[in-house]
Formats: C-alpha cells, sequence, structure tokens
C-alpha cells in the first residue's frame, strides 16, 4: 500500500540530494518540472495525482524536519497547485452496462481468468483494487461465505463482507491448493486495473478504472434502497459523506430519497 506513494516521492525529489539545498526557489522548479514532465502513460500526472503528491511532499518534509534532519522550515509551503480535483471516477452507465459488466466476468472467470474474477468483485463488493489483491486464502473464511478485510488505512476499512453466491466457487477454485498465508489472486492492484479495462471491452460497455466500479456499486445500492450508513460501512467509510462525495451518483441518492419519501406517504 505504501509502494505508490514512494514512488511518487522518489519522482518528485529525484536530483535532490541534500535537504537544506531544499530553498523556496528549488521547491518551485522542482514543482513546474513534476506537473509539466510526461508519466509513462506520456502525459503530465494529473490534477489529482499532482496534489496528493504534494501532499505527500509535504507529509515527508514534515517529518524530516522533526527529526532534524532538514533545517529549511517547510519549503515546499509556497506551492499553490493549479486545477481542480476531479470528483469520482467514470462509472458504467446504468443497470444494463452493469449486468453486461458482469456476465462477461463471470463468464471469464469460470473460464480461468482470474483477473475477471476480480473485476467482479470490484463490482459486486465495491472492493479497492489492493483490497482485492491483498486478500489472502485464511481471510476467505467461513466456507468462502465471507470475506475478512483485516487491514486498512482507517478503523472503518477492517470490515467483516459477506461474498454473494454468485462469487463464492470462483474464489474457492482461486484458493484451491494454497498455503493458507498465499494470496488469492496471482498480480498486483496494476492487474485488477487492466482486468477491468479487458473485461469491459469485451463486454461492449464504457471502459471505466476499477476504482470506477467501487463507485457503480455504491451507486447500484444506493439506487436499490439500502441505507446509507450499511453502504458506507460496506465500503469502509467512515461516513456516507465520503460515499455521497466520491461515489454514489447524485440521481440515485436522490431517487432513494424519493423512495423513501413515497413508501412513508403509502
Amino acid at each position: 500500500m505504501v509502494t505508490t506513494p514512494i514512488q511518487r516521492l522518489n519522482g518528485f525529489f529525484a536530483g535532490v540530494k541534500n535537504t537544506d539545498d531544499l530553498t523556496h526557489e528549488r521547491a518551485a522548479k522542482i514543482w513546474a518540472t513534476f506537473t509539466t514532465s510526461p508519466t509513462r502513460a506520456g502525459s503530465p500526472p494529473a490534477v489529482d495525482t499532482a496534489r496528493n503528491t504534494l501532499n505527500q511532499a509535504k507529509t515527508f518534509i514534515r517529518w524530516m524536519i522533526g527529526m532534524g534532519w532538514s533545517k529549511i522550515a517547510d519549503p515546499l509551503g509556497k506551492i499553490v497547485p493549479n486545477g481542480r480535483r476531479k470528483r469520482g471516477k467514470p462509472q458504467l452507465v446504468g443497470i444494463d452496462e452493469s449486468k453486461r459488466f458482469l456476465a462477461t466476468a463471470l463468464e471469464l472467470g469460470r473460464g480461468g481468468d482470474a483477473g475477471a474474477t476480480a473485476a467482479a468483485v470490484a463490482l459486486l463488493m465495491g472492493l479497492r483494487a489492493s483490497e482485492i489483491t491483498d486478500r489472502t486464502v485464511r481471510e476467505l473464511d467461513d466456507g468462502g461465505r465471507i470475506l475478512l478485510i483485516t487491514r486498512a488505512k482507517t478503523e472503518a476499512g477492517v470490515r467483516r463482507l459477506m461474498v454473494p453466491e454468485v462469487l463464492q466457487p470462483l474464489l474457492g477454485e482461486l484458493a484451491k491448493g494454497k498455503a493458507s498465508d498465499a494470496r488469492l489472486f496471482p498480480f498486483n492492484r496494476h492487474g485488477v486495473l487492466r482486468a477491468v479495462g479487458r473485461v469491459c471491452k469485451a463486454a461492449g460497455v464504457t471502459v471505466v478504472p476499477a476504482h470506477g466500479l467501487r463507485g457503480t456499486h455504491a451507486t447500484l445500492a444506493v439506487g436499490v434502497g439500502l441505507s446509507a450508513p450499511a453502504v458506507a460501512a460496506a465500503l469502509g467509510h467512515e461516513s456516507f459523506a465520503t460515499t455521497e462525495r466520491h461515489y454514489a451518483r447524485a440521481e440515485a441518492i436522490e431517487g432513494a430519497r424519493a423512495a423513501r419519501v413515497l413508501d412513508a406517504l403509502n
């Protein structure tokens, strides 16, 4: 889970050999270079990536100052990031696309495609890509009916989730013959990202990122009337505010509210 931040910090501070040389002027040049240089994808980092990296760099510098390894106070403090953050990731368009995606993922998964199984897990259970690939055999509990998330950044992220019946044999097949501490999936989170795109294309639906399936899950769950606390808890959020802000679409939330009002009136 720390690999990506470390890679970002290595790229951000490339060429800095002594933190005492990290003046405000030098920091401004580093920021300008970082935000205009192409990434491995061939384009400069997105606004969210740049802002997240800047926040991580500031946290790292504060830690170094606290350790007495840097004498310049807040060298990154004058940097003002440009651009606005995006809220949420692209999601599958409606129930029909979600059904086609799921049917394709399950068909491929039954044929032994572990990536497609991971994609189905992302949609049906709303897990992050890293939460999927970090799972070990011992965390598939109660005969495959429960999946345990035992490590997370927040207390809310540690949770016990029911595995949909349609996924149980697929996950059971992945666990077969493996040691209890072995991982269920034979790839890291990037394997999930690639698999989701592949399944989208095979299903003929909107190509979305893996995190977009998490948002699709939230939108569908809210839309069918699940309570806000239940949806937030399943996603590992401390409150529904995060779910509402970044995941569940506004029309699903409003529709669910309208349905509850109608139920009350009836």
